[in-house]
């Protein structure tokens, strides 16, 4: 119990409700019974999930929101996905019409209590539209932080996804995407990036050096395993459990814990950090919400214990 309260101290522990409850997120009440049970097992004091449909959902999201004091992340990733939108699109208008309904769901992220809401950039158009693409990013990102400061606290981020691997999106590269979250910072400066170790790696990236570059602009971590190579059928982000055949083990969590206190990422304002695991369907999503947990515990007591 004293080594979790000394990890919460630096980052506040968060559940990715949306992957181990993947294939019941639909269901109405079942995402809003399984935060009111997260609150009350109290190791968990963030929570990230997908959009929510039903009122009285996001009515009770909002009530464990208010009186646990717990963080939550709404993500509009499945909406972008399943939608077929896009906010880099060089279209003008498919780039409008993204704006506009992403903004639609700004409202029921305010009601689950919601502290930041999570957006996408779109597929990669190629070396040669890139440039452009990112302009037009540039734009969709401001005006969505505009809109947000309408509901006082609600930030907006971005998540970088891997380029020429798997998700193959336009955001990107972490210097890419630290260079662009640096000019929206200039007019939001609420604005920040949702980090992820998979599409960081697939992108053949250090993630110390990452993490390093990515330090002022990076709100929150998704600790997520990937296998890196290509010629493997498993080849990247599937949400896969920590550990082999993925690159991403518990002592690389730790040596990133290192890394985040050295740096001083961990600090007063406790950013989010999760791993990021996705049920098989059919499997119990609560074995997989304990596995999580066990890999924070067990990284941070390496870390605790020093570098071996």
């Amino acid at each position: 119990m004293a080594q979790n309260k000394e990890m919460t101290n630096c980052f506040t522990p968060t559940l990715l409700l949306g992957e181990t409850h993947f294939f019941h997120r639909n269901q109405p009440g079942v995402i809003a019974a399984a935060i009111d049970r997260m609150s009350g097992e109290g190791f968990f004091r963030g929570v990230e999930i997908a959009d929510v449909a039903v009122f009285e959902d996001r009515r009770r999201i909002g009530r464990i929101m208010r009186d646990q004091s717990t963080r939550l992340t709404y993500w509009t990733s499945m909406i972008l996905y399943e939608e077929q939108l896009n906010l880099s699109a060089l279209d003008e208008d498919l780039r409008r019409k993204s704006v506009a309904r992403i903004k639609q769901e700004m409202n029921f992220a305010a009601e689950c209590e919601a502290a930041c809401f999570a957006v996408l950039s779109g597929p990669d158009p190629g070396p040669a539209y890139r440039a452009v693409g990112t302009e037009q990013l540039f734009r969709s990102l401001c005006e969505l932080a505009e809109a947000l400061k309408a509901f006082s606290g609600l930030r907006l981020l971005l998540e970088p996804l891997d380029r020429e691997a798997h998700k193959n999106a336009l955001i990107g590269p972490t210097p890419e995407a630290v260079g662009l979250a640096r000019r929206v910072r200039q007019i939001h400066p609420m604005f920040g990036l949702s980090w992820d170790t998979a599409h960081a790696a697939l992108c053949g990236e250090d993630l110390f050096e990452a993490i390093r570059a990515g330090r002022s602009c990076i709100a929150q971590i998704h600790l997520a395993n990937a296998v890196l190579d290509r010629q493997d059928p498993r080849f990247g982000d599937h949400h896969m459990p920590i550990g082999k055949p993925g690159f991403l083990d518990v002592k690389v969590i730790a040596d990133l814990f290192r890394m985040a206190m050295e740096i001083g990422w961990f600090g007063d304002n406790r950013p989010g950090v999760s791993v990021e695991v996705r049920t098989a369907q059919g499997n119990d999503p609560w074995e997989t919400v304990t596995q999580c947990r066990r890999i924070l515990e067990e990284a941070w007591t390496l870390f605790a214990e020093g570098p071996a």
